[in-house]
C-alpha cells in the first residue's frame, strides 16, 4: 500500500483488492480448522473471569508462566458434570479444541474436559495424568 502525502487527507493506492471482514473470517476460521492436528489436544492455565451463562460457562485461560490469555467455553452439558464450580485462579488441565468464532472474529478454546485441583478430574469422565511443555 503506498500513501500520496500530497495531500491533507491522504490517498491511499492498494496493490491488491480489500477483503471484507466476513471473508478474512472465514479464511481464519478454514485455516485453523485444516491445521486442527497441529494444535495440542491438552492445555494448562489459570482459571480468570468465570461468567456462567444457560448455555455454556466462558472463562479465560491464563499461562500459568506468563501473561498469554485465550477464551475458553464449557458448554452446558459438559459443565453440568462439574459436581463443583469453575473457581477462579485455580490451575487447569482442559481438554479442548481450538475454535474460531467467525461472526464475532473470535479465537477460543471449546473445552471437552476440565481437570483442577491438584488435576483430578472434575467432570466425572475418568482421571487424567498429563506433563506440561
Amino acid at each position: 500500500m503506498a500513501v500520496d502525502d500530497d495531500t491533507a487527507v491522504g490517498h491511499v493506492e492498494i496493490d491488491e483488492p480489500a477483503w471484507s471482514v466476513a471473508r478474512l473470517n472465514d479464511e481464519i476460521a478454514a485455516t485453523l480448522e485444516s491445521a486442527a492436528e497441529r494444535f495440542p489436544t491438552y492445555v494448562v492455565g489459570e482459571v480468570s473471569g468465570a461468567t456462567a451463562k444457560g448455555y455454556g460457562t466462558f472463562f479465560t485461560l491464563r499461562d500459568v508462566d506468563g501473561e498469554e490469555t485465550i477464551q475458553c467455553i464449557v458448554w452446558s452439558s459438559y459443565r453440568d458434570r462439574i459436581g463443583e464450580p469453575i473457581t477462579e485462579g485455580e490451575e487447569v488441565i482442559v481438554r479442548a479444541n481450538v475454535d474460531f468464532y467467525v461472526e464475532g472474529g473470535r479465537t477460543q478454546l471449546n473445552e471437552k474436559l476440565l481437570a483442577g485441583r491438584g488435576f483430578r478430574s472434575i467432570t466425572g469422565i475418568g482421571g487424567i495424568t498429563c506433563r506440561t511443555q
